[in-house]
């Protein structure tokens, strides 16, 4: 269901009209931190809305849960050996 989506667009590139109005004014570290800041939450929540990703990383979530598997897997698989103690946490 698309609530308002296309509002939504209008008021984010609204946004992004008055930052690239407002910037000519950023005269200080403090302003332009600040300036810095709202461009950045802008640019994730127009991704949000286009449906790409607002994070960066390494790995994706789903090796980071194969990799998870694996170890736990691993783990189980030396108890069944009856190497000792594994740890499956």
């Amino acid at each position: 269901m698309d609530f308002a989506k296309a509002e939504r667009l209008e008021l984010l590139n609204e946004g992004f009209q008055k930052a690239r109005e407002i910037l000519p004014t950023v005269d200080s570290a403090h302003k332009l931190q600040a300036w810095m800041t709202a461009l950045g939450i802008a640019v994730d929540k127009r991704r949000l809305e286009d449906g790409e990703a607002t994070e960066r990383g390494d790995y994706t979530h789903r090796e980071a849960a194969e990799k998870d598997l694996e170890e736990y897997f691993e783990a189980l698989d030396a108890l069944r050996e009856g190497d000792g103690e594994a740890d499956t946490q």
